[in-house]
């Protein structure tokens, strides 16, 4: 005796409901993550190579200012190099 196959019966006019729970869901994670991460501040600190930058927090803002770094090998104002360091020691500006 052979089974019969279950076939699913489609009516014609029968609309087709699309559960968009679940992609909201999605989406509303995305935006928090987003909003989350957006930085709104436009002070950008590029750190020099070797220089190994303390952690901080702050409730408040950072202004823009005068950037001066001072690494084992140089002495930088902005991005411009003014002295040499060697031996812990600041070489005259050539």
């Amino acid at each position: 005796m052979k089974r019969k196959r279950y076939t699913v019966t489609v009516k014609k006019n029968q609309t087709f409901g699309l559960n968009i729970t679940s992609m909201t869901d999605m989406f509303t994670i995305l935006l928090v993550f987003l909003l989350q991460t957006y930085s709104t501040n436009d002070v950008q600190i590029d750190p020099v190579e070797g220089v190994r930058l303390p952690a901080s927090t702050t409730d408040r803002n950072p202004v823009e200012g005068v950037k001066i770094s001072l690494s084992a090998t140089e002495l930088k104002f902005d991005k411009n190099k003014i002295a040499g360091v060697q031996n812990d020691a600041i070489e005259a500006a050539a």
